[in-house]
């Protein structure tokens, strides 16, 4: 009797921990299922190339079909093993269908499971793996949920893939089924000769109540039209997910009981019943009661500029053009601010209610007055401040003083500031850095100066305190040509000039004035013709330049490189470069904001007619076209304004997408002056091809910060409103430089 006591104890005992593992493990993989689909490279399929781990060591890759479970939720999935040898290299959910798709270091007895957060781990698995060889398995999601079903008619029959689950129950007409798994069901109820049928899907985390009336007599339809506060609110009637229709919700439903639930980020969602009669419409006014509340800040104008923070992110600076929304609770807050202690409390946020706190900041600083001797330039941590005498504030700690002055050994001293106490320092003068210049002439008497100040000692002359670097010297005797020379003078070293002066020839032309603008010379003179130089010019010129413009819908900045074929003033030049184009709009839907950005990356070429011709300058047009090679473009939202995991509802939290389009062309136009090698001109732009058209909009997303993405961009206004841009129009600054290549 004992044995037979301790044997059923202990099978018991395993039954129990079988019973309670089944229920922990609610992600079941077959291990009967599994198999190498690639054997070797001649009978095997061909497959995309598996990456080895991070020690380079061969990875398999593992496809895991699952059953019962959506893509939404295989996205949460987790691929751990208990070995430290084995590395997961990628875990990732198929495009095609419910596919887990896995790669591991390849070894033998690989073991690895599965978590997730809402349904707990997977049974653990165990196989032999071969590098570069792919395999297949299935898993299945065994969770359990409870639906509703409810009806028109109490006693109405209960059938899930034709298996009877019980009948509806009055007053309420509803039948609750247990213990039925997440998937897709054939639903029918039958009462007497009359039955009904539709197809659901229970899916772990909704709202499990579905509908499904009797066909008694003709059924009797009319509208049930639903205003929403706030007007991106998520409603559902009888369990099932309304879509807006032109920012509206106008459902056609039968005659009868229906139960609608509303909700919206950062509000109390509601939850009622309507019965219909049967007339044409029926309108229901739903406002949700906010779960947020706002916060104001006030302070001392010396503290403009001070970034507030809330719960560690940034919401603003101050003065804050209007409070900032806040969830309703605690909340903490900091004021941060260069040169001043950071601000910090906890405020408490009621629902629809302003609160408002002053933000005081002690200075962190003390008034420094730095002072040097004439010329000497002032550097505080890497910047230059001044020269001579900088006051300012600095930071209360260690700060880096440099003085330089040219031809001057640099001095650098570390500042203390040790409080806010106002503060004066003078680093003085510098020490000169000397090298030698020696000067000597060939005509006795020759006069000479130093960087246009006349010198009085005779020559030769060797001045053994010059101050290094670039001197200009010059020789002169009256009836002599002038000798002008520059010298670079070097700490310790001696530059010297052996100047020989030659007699001034008489000639029957008078000295001409040669004048040179923008890389062209000519000669003119005071009475005879004197002969000229042929006029010579830069044939290729480089430019670089900068251009601001307003679209239709966003304002651009631009950075044009371009290499112009022909001289300044010829009368048509040929121009090709490359134009870089950033574009921006801000869209302010009430508590949402929209911030969209655009690049553009274009070859261009055009054409330039210059007229009004002369030397040094001249009034042009210009006309060609563009191909924007790399054109995408982004734009993120800042505020939750909706719950819903459908994007066409409302917009998002911290919402990024980025757009990619097709290349475009685009046609320009431009009429300026140019004055040498600047130019100044106004120009315009406009789009020949749309370059969001032809696809899908949604296509064209290729990331975004939350799961899945929109079924079309033209859910959105901000993407209606920037991609309908069709031209800009602006100004441009561009400076050129000669090739020195090819001249005429």
């Amino acid at each position: 009797m004992k044995r037979f006591l301790t044997l059923f104890i202990a099978i018991a005992t395993l039954a129990l921990s079988a019973s309670a593992e089944q229920i922990k493990q609610s992600i079941i993989i077959d291990t009967n299922t599994i198999r190498q689909v690639q054997t070797d490279a001649l009978t095997g399929a061909v497959l995309d190339k598996i990456q080895p781990d991070t020690s380079r060591r061969p990875c398999a890759r593992i496809k895991i079909l699952f059953h019962k479970m959506t893509k939404e939720q295989m996205s949460e999935l987790e691929a751990l093993t208990p070995s430290d040898v084995i590395d997961i290299t990628k875990t990732k959910v198929a495009d095609y269908e419910n596919v887990l798709i896995l790669e591991m270091t390849a070894r033998p007895n690989t073991k690895f499971y599965l978590r997730h957060p809402k349904f707990g781990t997977s049974n653990e698995v165990v196989i032999n793996l071969e590098g570069d060889k792919e395999y297949q398995a299935e898993a299945t999601l065994n969770k359990q949920l409870t639906i509703n079903i409810a009806s028109n008619v109490a006693g109405a029959d209960v059938y899930l893939n034709n298996e009877f689950k019980g009948t509806t129950v009055a007053p309420n007409n509803i039948c609750t089924i247990a213990d039925v798994f997440q998937g897709k069901y054939s639903l029918r109820l039958e009462y007497g000769e009359r039955k009904s049928t539709s197809d659901i899907e229970v899916i772990d985390g909704s709202n499990i109540y579905f509908r499904l009336d009797i066909d008694d007599t003709a059924p009797v339809y009319q509208y049930l039209i639903i205003n929403t506060k706030p007007k991106s609110a998520l409603v559902e009637i009888d369990g099932k997910s309304i879509q807006r229709k032109s920012g509206k919700i106008e459902e056609l439903v039968t005659k009868g009981v229906h139960h609608y639930t509303v909700s919206a980020a950062d509000y109390y969602p509601l939850s009622d019943t309507v019965v219909l009669d049967g007339s044409k419409t029926r309108t229901i006014e739903v406002a949700l009661k906010p779960a947020f509340g706002f916060l104001n800040v006030e302070h001392s104008q010396e503290l403009n500029g001070a970034e507030v923070y809330v719960d560690s992110r940034m919401r603003g600076t101050l003065p804050l053009s209007k409070p900032i929304t806040i969830k309703s609770g605690t909340a903490a807050v900091r004021v941060v601010k260069s040169m001043y202690h950071d601000y910090n409390t906890t405020v408490t946020i009621s629902d629809d209610q302003t609160t408002t706190l002053t933000a005081s900041l002690a200075p962190n600083f003390s008034t420094v007055t730095i002072t040097a001797d004439s010329g000497v330039e002032i550097w505080i941590d890497g910047q230059k401040r001044g020269t001579g005498k900088w006051v300012g504030n600095l930071e209360i700690g260690k700060h880096l003083i440099d003085c330089r002055k040219e031809a001057h050994e640099e001095a650098h001293h570390l500042l203390n500031v040790t409080n806010i106490e106002p503060m004066s320092v003078d680093y003085g003068s510098l020490t000169p850095i000397y090298g030698a210049l020696s000067v000597k002439c060939n005509i006795s008497g020759a006069k000479y100066s130093i960087d246009g100040i006349e010198q009085q000692d005779a020559l030769p002359y060797v001045n053994q305190k010059m101050l290094i670097g670039t001197h200009s010297i010059k020789i002169y005797v009256p009836g002599y040509n002038t000798h002008t020379q520059t010298v670079t003078i070097e700490k310790g070293e001696i530059a010297s000039i052996d100047a020989t002066l030659t007699e001034k020839r008489t000639s029957s032309y008078k000295t001409g004035t040669t004048t040179s603008t923008g890389g062209y010379t000519a000669t003119s003179s005071s009475s005879s013709t004197t002969k000229t130089k042929p006029v010579k010019g830069h044939f290729l010129q480089f430019g670089l330049g900068f251009e601001f413009g307003f679209g239709s819908n966003v304002s651009t900045l631009g950075v044009p490189v371009e290499l112009r074929i022909g001289r300044v003033n010829q009368l048509i030049n040929g121009i090709i470069g490359i134009n870089y184009t950033h574009g921006s709009t801000k869209i302010d839907k009430g508590s949402v904001d929209v911030d969209v950005n655009q690049n553009t990356l274009s070859p261009m070429a055009k054409l330039r007619l210059n007229t009004k011709r002369s030397n040094s300058s001249a009034l042009f047009i210009e006309a060609g076209a563009m191909y924007n090679v790399l054109h995408s473009a982004k734009y993120k939202t800042n505020f939750i304004d909706t719950g819903t995991e459908s994007y066409a509802n409302g917009w998002l939290s911290d919402s990024e997408y980025k757009i990619d389009s097709k290349p475009a062309l685009v046609g320009l136009a431009s009429i300026g002056y140019s004055i040498g090698l600047i130019e100044l001109s106004l120009y315009a732009t406009y789009n020949f091809t749309n370059p969001y058209s032809g696809v899908d909009p949604s296509s064209y997303i290729v990331s975004h910060s939350w799961n899945g993405a929109p079924t079309t961009l033209n859910d959105y206004e901000c993407s209606q409103k920037f991609l309908a841009n069709n031209y800009t129009i602006g100004m441009a600054l561009k400076i050129y430089f000669g090739s020195g290549l090819m001249k005429r």
